[in-house]
């Protein structure tokens, strides 16, 4: 009996030795992401020791799967196995909130060991009865402000740059009590979640002598979408340090590169071998739970860094952690060749300089035909250039001649026939392409010199427009088109923006929309967007006209180029006008950019200006809450009033059919298009409305009539002109 006793107890002391026990880690990212797989290595290393734990890993990879999805794949895969889980180990927030969720029902009495959570994570599972126990990371800020002041002894101020994450409040309840280093206070300051495109500007404002900043967030690039969550961390500590003037510090390992100079940070290898310890612990005293205990951290410099930002080492904290340090062996011995080296290198720069010169006289005795050839070219885009500038004068005054006479003769004579009338507009109309054209040529020529220049200054954007309309207006001569130009009554009034060059490009673009619609409509519509650095302006021009093929989208923008004979023919015109738009846009540092089918095409681009006066349409109308009765037989005309009626804090009420706005009461002020509607209409609409404004597509007789019938009504001409229409407005309300 004592024989057989000794046999059972040294078999069950063999068995107790070799069980088995098995742990799984989930990591909420993948294998790539450096912080997360440095913690699980340090926890498989340490478990490496003890022979009897098996690890799986699991991989959540937050940026590709779904909570239902890893739960799915985790299910089917342990669910079915013959061993079970001694410990579940939760690597980072994400895997810590899959555990909370499901832990019920995949691991119920299993202890679950979580790090990289937060202490309000911690605090929310940690009680007496918990399965779980883990690591809280802990974010110190009076050993960051101490490793600060130790390498920059002059610093007076240190910016914390903060989110809403659970770290972000952490560091910011130290922040809100006094903190002191050494016997010498030092200023801090929070910039909680700065937006991401004013941190530029705030961190050039900085001084490198006296300012630090302490990059203390996770979620300043939320605004930019990542593939993996590593880029998040290289593209915040990038863009920080390269617009910093002052050192930038870290809170966390994984932040100290791009130029990070470094900080009292949380070193992923040491919570994962801590991690692991907790979890050895807890599976050789059979699921005895210890609680949760912050983080170990420690000091990390990159001597690189703070060799660039000039910074003293001498005070750093004798455990600090140096990271691509600046003296290497190999670095040392690249000196020492060097040094050794110096003469032979001396002798090689010698010998290039001699073949150097020898090429140089070699290359001005050989080419001295193509520096003749040269000189000549200079020449004649000189001649060329005087020729252009004679030109200029000697056509443009017999051409202003001939246009201001013509409209003379069409406007004050009485005398004139109608086929009479008819040559003299073909004279008006023929002196306008020409001009056209000898302008854009003109152009053409001073960018292919590379002369064009953008000045920019104050310019009234909606005396520009008015501008635009009585340049473009005889386009509208012969054809039964409409043409409207709809800027919105909110943009600031004044921008700061090269006027000769924006209306240039307006008058081209305008202009060929009028040249190839020949029913319908062309229609200018400017909308506007503030950003703190200034009004980012929106301009699309689109028609009715003819479209242009996918194929010939391209060629659209090619000097001196057409879609093909036909159109040169029918519609004239030296094929410049867009490609000369589009080089004074980029000189702009804009793009123009086309849309086109069958039913027409849209031209746009946009500008990015300075603006002042932002409150000018205010002005227009100094009485709120007016209610104005609107009519069009085009939708997208009374949608545009109407929006402008409510910007001027007016009340609109819109409509397609006359009959319902003649059938309104009550209201203040109508404005209303004119050519469809009868005598009988108008005696309505005078019987009433107290204010009337008229909006004519046709010049005529009609319109004079109207005015002598009705004095009250206000008439303008399409298309409408802003100071026309703020005219009338105040003539209406006795401004």
């Amino acid at each position: 009996m004592p024989l057989f006793l000794a046999v059972f107890l040294l078999a069950a002391s063999i068995f107790a030795q070799t069980a088995q026990q098995n742990v799984l880690i989930l990591n909420s990212y993948n294998e790539k992401f450096t912080w997360a797989s440095q913690i699980t290595k340090g926890i498989q290393d340490v478990l490496a020791e003890n022979g009897n734990v098996n690890v799986h890993v699991e991989y959540m990879d937050i940026l590709v799967n779904t909570e239902d999805h890893f739960y799915s794949m985790l299910a089917d895969k342990y669910n079915e196995s013959e061993f079970e889980f001694d410990a579940i180990i939760t690597v980072d927030y994400a895997a810590f909130n899959f555990a909370k969720k499901y832990k019920n029902e995949l691991w119920e009495e299993i202890p679950i060991i979580s790090c990289g959570v937060s202490r309000q994570q911690a605090i929310s599972v940690d009680s007496a009865n918990s399965l779980w126990s883990g690591i809280y990371e802990h974010y110190n800020v009076p050993m960051q402000i101490d490793f600060i002041s130790r390498i920059q002894s002059d610093v007076q101020r240190i910016i914390f740059i903060t989110d809403d994450s659970d770290a972000g409040e952490e560091i910011r309840e130290q922040l809100n009590i006094a903190v002191f280093s050494g016997e010498r206070e030092i200023a801090l300051e929070e910039w909680r979640e700065p937006p991401w495109e004013n941190i530029p500007k705030l961190l050039s404002q900085l001084d490198p002598e006296v300012d630090a900043v302490a990059l203390a967030s996770i979620s300043l690039g939320d605004t930019i979408r990542y593939t993996h969550a590593l880029w998040l961390w290289h593209t915040i500590t990038k863009y920080v340090n390269d617009h910093s003037k002052a050192p930038v510090y870290s809170f966390w390992d994984v932040g100290i590169q791009n130029g990070i100079v470094g900080g009292y940070v949380l070193f992923a290898p040491l919570v994962g071998k801590n991690t692991g310890l907790l979890v050895a612990s807890i599976l050789e005293e059979h699921g005895n739970r210890p609680g949760f205990q912050r983080s170990l951290n420690i000091n990390m410099l990159d001597e690189k860094a703070a060799a660039s930002r000039n910074l003293n080492l001498d005070k750093l904290p004798p455990e600090t952690i140096i990271i691509n340090k600046a003296d290497s062996w190999l670095a040392s011995k690249y000196q020492d060749y060097v040094s050794n080296m110096m003469n032979v290198i001396i002798a090689e720069l010698v010998i290039i300089l001699i073949l150097g010169f020898s090429f140089y006289i070699y290359f001005r005795l050989s080419n001295r035909k193509l520096l003749r050839e040269m000189n000549a070219v200079k020449e004649a885009n000189m001649a060329k250039s005087l020729f252009l500038a004679n030109m200029s004068h000697e056509i443009r005054t017999p051409l202003n001649s001939i246009l201001g006479f013509s409209e003379l003769l069409l406007n004050k004579s009485a005398n004139l026939n109608g086929e009479e009338k008819e040559w003299c507009k073909n004279i008006e109309i023929s002196s306008y392409h020409l001009r056209d054209t000898f302008n854009n040529i003109m152009d053409y020529s001073k960018i292919e010199a590379g002369t064009l220049k953008v000045e920019k200054e104050w310019v009234d954007i909606f005396s520009l427009l008015d501008d635009l309309i009585g340049v473009c207006k005889h386009y509208l001569l012969y054809k039964n088109i409409r043409f409207y130009v709809l800027p919105s009554i909110a943009i600031p009034r004044f921008i700061k923006t090269d006027p000769v060059k924006l209306r240039q490009v307006l008058v081209n673009l305008v202009s060929n929309a009028l040249k190839f619609t020949n029913k319908g409509m062309v229609k200018l519509a400017i909308n506007h967007v503030n950003y703190p650095e200034g009004c980012r302006l929106f301009f699309e021009i689109t028609d009715t006209g003819i479209g242009i093929s996918k194929e010939n989208i391209k060629k659209i923008f090619k000097a001196f180029e057409q879609l093909d004979k036909g159109h040169a023919r029918k519609y004239g015109g030296s094929g410049l006008g867009l490609s000369i738009s589009q080089s004074i846009l980029q000189a702009m540092d804009s793009n123009l950019e086309v849309k086109s089918d069958k039913n027409g095409s849209c031209f746009y681009f946009q500008l990015l200006v300075k603006t002042k006066e932002e409150a000018f349409y205010k002005k227009f109308l100094s009485k709120a809450n007016q209610k104005v009765a609107i009519y069009s037989k085009e939708e997208k005309i009374l949608e545009y009033v109407s929006k402008n009626v409510e910007e001027i804090e007016g009340i609109p009420i819109q409509s397609t059919n006359i009959e319902t706005i003649l059938n309104l009461s009550g209201q203040d002020l109508l404005i209303a298009e004119a050519d469809s509607l009868t005598d009988a209409q108008m005696q309505k609409i005078d019987a009433k409305y107290p204010r009337v404004l008229l909006i004519f597509y046709q010049e005529g007789s009609r319109k004079e009539k109207i005015k002598q019938d009705f004095p009250k009504f206000e008439c303008i001409l399409s298309p409408v002109k802003c100071g026309n229409a703020v005219k009338a407005l105040r003539s209406l309300y006795k401004e």
